[in-house]
């Protein structure tokens, strides 16, 4: 048999372990869909048709880091927390992407901002509606300010969405003021860019007034 022929053969056979492994993932979703309910707003019906959507895109997938991912994905619906939408040209940087997110919301929940920044690029951007923060060192100071303020901080993450090295994070946010005692919340939706592996833009858009 040619080099050809058995690279050929390889590949075929990896598509089909792709699209053996969703299908088996959709089957488990479609028993899911039977009477339990999901802990995010993800319906049942978004969740079949994304099993789908991943069935489709592996079958394009043929390197080993993809097929992961995608498998990743599919695992990550069925138990219904965190929402992970990976691209079928899935690179090494993705799958760290969500230990990255939950470093972050643990190092706001601790009050450790030099946790916060250890992910940040030196020349990274760090946006928040009404602030700008330039710098790992500028990043630093605002949150060691908001930790002198607030207390009790909780996140909930509900959605991370990858695609190359750009993504998107769904999460409730909830503090204590320090001064007044009073608990409040947010919807807090977040548009970042990383750039070899350190966060390199942040962008956060907030939403204080509806009922989370």
């Amino acid at each position: 048999m040619s080099t050809q022929q058995q690279k050929s053969d390889d590949a075929q056979l990896s598509i089909w372990k792709v699209i053996i492994g969703n299908i088996s993932s959709l089957h488990q979703m479609f028993k899911l869909t039977k009477g339990v309910g999901f802990r995010s707003s993800t319906q049942p019906t978004t969740v079949i048709f994304g099993a789908i959507a991943f069935t489709i895109l592996s079958y394009f997938s043929f390197t080993g880091s993809a097929v992961a991912a995608n498998l990743h994905s599919c695992s990550n619906l069925a138990k219904g927390s965190i929402i992970t939408m990976i691209s079928p040209n899935t690179k090494p940087i993705e799958s760290t992407i969500p230990d990255l997110i939950q470093r972050q919301a643990q190092a706001w929940e601790t009050a450790d901002s030099d946790k916060l920044i250890a992910d940040f690029a030196e020349d990274s951007v760090f946006i928040v509606p009404g602030s700008r923060f330039r710098g790992k060192q500028e990043i630093k100071a605002a949150a060691d300010d908001y930790f002198a303020q607030v207390t009790e901080t909780n996140i909930t993450i509900n959605t991370i969405i990858v695609q190359g090295n750009k993504g998107a994070v769904e999460w409730i946010w909830r503090q204590r003021n320090k001064e007044t005692g009073e608990l409040s919340k947010a919807e807090d939706a977040i548009i970042f860019e990383l750039e070899q592996g350190k966060i390199k833009y942040w962008r956060e858009y907030m939403d204080n007034k509806s009922q989370v």
